[in-house]
Formats: structure tokens, sequence, C-alpha cells
């Protein structure tokens, strides 16, 4: 029992208990939210873009007229999901050619032009009460759905990386955190969009995609810590959160990575930026398998700069990046002592998957879940709530829709990693297993030590002595005399009472 024990806090070192169900929801960081337009290229973008082409290039010869520019510059929307349909090989040849005359990396350039922006998508914001300037708390970053709108995205850089002069370990502040639970003490958001200018839609549908993730990850969906959400047009649609917080002791540490199966955020600081997180090595994973095979990054994928050379993909790329697309949202899950291992054969080629079993979770992290609930939003004349508030009337409402994200409870659950043992609990399974099988206690301990140390040690040093003596003087023990003792002596005499 002993020895299983030894083995089991040698093997099996820690363990996650739940720590609490009360955890203040002011000590939790608000998730971070990402609007994402799902018509990724402007119509009034591209006929700018396109007459620019058409105006400025030699090479456009008078056969290609400004309204088939306009249809290729749908060519680039393919760069979002890695697509390449039957009969395009030309127009996209043709169109890469046009670009690259001017541009020698045009991909991130004119994607930027046409992507929608968020002035034009959010009309109205309000956080933790307050009335706010859209534009003062949502900036377009990169997330895998491509350039989005972000609220409280906690990172400093949108690249993987950092340089030699930059820290290791980057102290993040500014991340937001509820001031309180209900509607009033969460995030809202009036949303606008304009259907007459959509140019290519990533999903056969109107409206817009909300993207809720931990603060400190990229918003990536292969993860499994990222949530989507459609909001459909002419809706109020509510978000009710829930978070569970996971955090380790520091004694967890001390131990290695193979055996507590987690990383510390300043664990590979550098690689991921000065922060880690298990979100961002699925997507290091991802980029790194893409310039293996089609050596170059997605402009919307964060950019390793710890790579000597990255070059970002264009429209040549588009059939090598559709070659490989199933094979990089296939991912090996961790999975222990698992029956039947994947076929390391199927690894390989178009058809295989992602191996990204050195991604481990991380050992503080936050899991954001969230139930929704959504009404039509009709407005009439007159109307003079948060949603109408002068910038939607009855007959914009079509076009526009309202969202609420908020907790609803106080309260969150927190997990705790602690080790499964410190050493003294270690120390006392032993007393208490020896004890109630042998009797042994720590008396019992220190009086075996005496005896095998001490005792033998004077036992030996008596029979030596013993053995040098030449006469052995035999003492006669003398018996003590003894008084004869009389009966009177033990009885009081009569005479005294």
């Amino acid at each position: 029992m002993t020895i299983h024990a030894t083995v089991e806090y040698a093997t099996r070192p820690t363990v996650t208990t739940i720590d609490r169900t009360d955890y203040p929801l002011q000590d939790v960081d608000f998730p971070g939210i990402a609007i994402c337009e799902l018509n990724k290229i402007s119509l009034s973008a591209a006929k700018k873009v396109a007459r620019e082409i058409f105006e400025n290039y030699d090479s456009v010869n008078d056969d290609v007229s400004l309204r088939e520019i306009l249809d290729m510059l749908k060519y680039l929307g393919h760069l979002y999901l890695f697509e390449l349909n039957e009969g395009e090989e030309n127009g996209v040849e043709f169109l890469h050619n046009l670009l690259t005359q001017r541009y020698e990396s045009y991909a991130p350039r004119i994607l930027n032009q046409l992507t929608p922006n968020c002035q034009s998508m959010l009309k109205r914001c309000s956080w933790a009460g307050k009335e706010q300037t859209c534009e003062d708390i949502f900036y377009p970053r990169k997330t895998a759905d491509g350039y989005c709108c972000t609220f409280n995205y906690g990172r400093p850089s949108d690249d993987f990386g950092a340089s030699s002069n930059d820290k290791d370990i980057v102290t993040i502040d500014g991340i937001e955190r509820a001031i309180g639970v209900g509607l009033q003490a969460g995030l809202r958001i009036s949303l606008y969009s304009n259907f007459t200018d959509y140019f290519y839609k990533t999903l056969p549908v109107l409206g817009f995609k909300v993207l809720i993730f931990s603060p400190l990850d990229f918003p990536d969906t292969s993860s499994g810590s990222l949530h989507e959400v459609i909001i459909s047009p002419q809706t109020e649609s509510s978000l009710t959160l829930e978070a569970t917080s996971f955090y380790s002791v520091p004694e967890v540490q001390h131990h290695s990575v193979e055996i507590r199966d987690c990383l510390f955020k300043d664990e590979l600081a550098v690689t991921f930026g000065g922060h880690y997180s298990y979100s961002d090595c699925i997507m290091y994973c991802r980029i790194s398998d893409i310039l293996s095979h089609c050596n170059c990054v997605p402009y919307f994928y964060p950019i390793p700069l710890d790579k000597e050379y990255v070059r970002t993909c264009n429209l040549k790329d588009l059939s090598c990046l559709k070659k490989y697309r199933n094979r990089w949202w296939r991912v090996i899950p961790r999975i222990e002592n698992q029956m039947e291992p994947f076929n390391e054969n199927f690894s390989t080629g178009p058809d295989g998957y992602l191996n990204c079993t050195g991604c481990l979770p991380a050992c503080e992290d936050i899991v954001y879940g969230f139930s929704l609930s959504s009404a039509p939003l009709l407005l009439s004349e007159g109307d003079d709530t948060w949603g109408h508030g002068g910038c939607i009337n009855s007959k914009q409402s079509t076009n526009h829709s309202i969202v609420n994200i908020f907790f609803q409870n106080p309260g969150t659950v927190r997990l705790k990693q602690d080790v499964i043992f410190y050493w003294w609990e270690l120390m006392s399974n032993y007393g208490g297993i020896c004890g109630f099988f042998l009797g042994v206690s720590l008396i019992s301990v220190v009086e075996l030590i005496y005896f095998f140390t001490m005792r033998l040690y004077k036992r030996k040093d008596e029979v030596t002595n013993g053995r040098k003596s030449s006469n052995f003087t035999l003492v006669k023990a003398v018996r003590p005399s003894l008084r004869p003792l009389y009966w009177e002596e033990m009885m009081q005499p009569y005479g005294k009472y």
C-alpha cells in the first residue's frame, strides 16, 4: 500500500476539484466579443477598387470591361473559405497578374479595403449601463472568421511571437469585467446591415455572426472554447452568459509538464506573443502545417514572427489551400488510454489531420457558456426605445438588430487544480498505513533506530571488553540480612488504647 501511494503520487500528482460555486462575478473577466459581418466584401468598396484598377493599370486591354473586373473581385473572397470553383482558374490567374503588377503582396491591402468597416456596422453601443462611442470600445482585429469588430480582446498583438527586444511575458491590463448582473450591467449593441451592399457572403443567410471567446485566446473554433451565434436581421437577441474559471496552485508548477499535463501562461510565452493558451497553440499548429504545404499564411491568420520568412497567401495559392483545407480542420484529440489509436498513415496527405498532440491545456483558463433568446424587433412611429434612439425608425428596422450580452447570476463556478499530496500528507499516509497494520508509531521508529545503532554498538563493546579479560572473578551475590519479623510487631498493643 505504501508503494501504491508512492506510485500514485509520482504519476498522478494533481487533482481537480470544485473550489467554489459562488465565485464573485466581479473577479471574472468578461468574455471577448467579436461582431463579424457575414458579407465579407462591400459592394461599394469593390466598385471603387475595380474602377481604380480599370483606370490606372496599363495592362487592362479593351476586351476587359469594368463590370468584368468587378465580378472577378469576388475571387478574393475565396481566400476566406479556401475555395476555388471549377472554371474559375483562368479568371483567378488573370486577376492575380493584374494585382501583382502594382502590389507585391496585394491580399492584405486589397482585402482591408473591401472589408465592411465597423462604423457602418455598429450604430449604438452601451457598456455597464453607460452609453459608449462604438469606435472607443470596438476595434477591428484578426479572427478565424476574418477581420471582425472586437470588444474586450486582451491580446496586445494579432501575431504570434515577439522580437528580441520584447519581454518574454506580457502583462495584459485593461480587460473589462462585469460590474453586476442583468441587461443594464452588460454589453448592448445596435447593429445595422446594408443588404444592398452585399457582394460576397460566407454563409447563405443575412445578418451577423457573434463570437464569444476568452479575452486572451485567438478566436478560433477548433480549440472548443469559442461559441458562434448567428444574429438575424430585425431581431433583438439576448445572450445570457455563464463562466467556469480554472486555476492551479503554484505547487503544481514544480512538477514536470509531462506529469501535470498543462502549461502555465508564462511557459512558451515567447512563441505565443507573451501569453500561452490552448487555442493559440492549435492555431499555431495549423499555421505551421499551412506553411509546410503551401508556403504561405492566410492574411487574417496570426503571423508567426519566429519563422524566417512568411508570405501572405494570394490568389495563386487557392488551389493549394483548397487541396488541404479539410486536413486543417481535423485535429487529433488528446484522448488518454484510447482503445483504438489513430491510423498513422492517415496523418499525411490532403485527407489527413493535424497532429497537434503537443498542445496542452492551459493551467489557468476560463470557459464561457451562454443561452440564447430572441424576439422580433418591432418599432412603430414615435417609439422611443433604446433601439430607436435616433438611429432606428420603423422604416429602417428591417436592417437592424439589437444584441444584449450579460451575466444572469452573481456567482460563477471556480475549479482548482492542486497537488494530490503535499510532502507532509504523504508522510502522514505512510504513518497511518504502517500504524494500522504493524502498530508502528513515531516512538517505535525512534526505538528501532536506537536498537539497531546505539544499542548494537554498546552490546558489541561489552562483548569485546569481556573477551579481553584473562581472569574472571566470580562475585557471589550476598543476600542481604533480614531482621526477623514477629507477630507482635504487626499488631498494636492494647495497652495504648
